[in-house]
């Protein structure tokens, strides 16, 4: 069960990269940034913990992998380490120290702006929650009209509401 919190934390620290702008070279959105920094983590844990493999040249079967046997030996430990020393520079108020290990951690390497074109290729359009609507029928009954999963669906069951 951790072996798969682990690849979960792994994946969303991989796919985190969407959100790096490659122009400017800056985070869009804080939180992916902190799951790229988990990521780096495990990477830093060494001792092939975990693993990016591929066998395509254009890298379309990009497989991530982490060692079970090593969780707690190597990506446990490494995890407390950094979250000790993150803790440190709270509580000491040390922000320069602070900042310059989270940047550190969180600069885009030249490997994960090649992972980054693979990752945009799959990347799926954002979902669309639309909401359906009770309405009374002419025979005094409810009715529950449900629109498609679109944007033009969201605007149909908005104006339909009468708000």
């Amino acid at each position: 069960m951790l072996c798969i919190l682990y690849l979960q934390m792994a994946r969303a620290g991989l796919f985190s990269v969407q959100a790096w702008d490659a122009k400017s070279k800056k985070w869009r959105l804080a939180h992916s940034q902190a799951w790229y920094f988990i990521l780096q983590v495990f990477i830093s844990a060494g001792d092939d913990f975990i693993t990016f493999s591929h066998s395509l040249p254009d890298m379309s079967d990009l497989t991530i992998s982490i060692d079970r046997s090593k969780i707690w030996t190597h990506g446990r430990k490494a995890v407390g380490e950094y979250l000790m020393q993150l803790h440190v520079y709270k509580c000491i108020a040390d922000v320069r120290a602070g900042s310059e290990l989270y940047n550190r951690m969180t600069k885009v390497t030249k490997q994960f702006e090649r992972y980054r074109e693979v990752v945009m290729r799959l990347e799926e359009p954002g979902k669309v929650f639309v909401q359906a609507n009770t309405v009374l029928s002419e025979e005094g009954g409810v009715e529950l009209r449900e629109y498609e999963n679109s944007v033009e669906g969201m605007v149909k069951s908005y104006a339909e509401r009468g708000v």
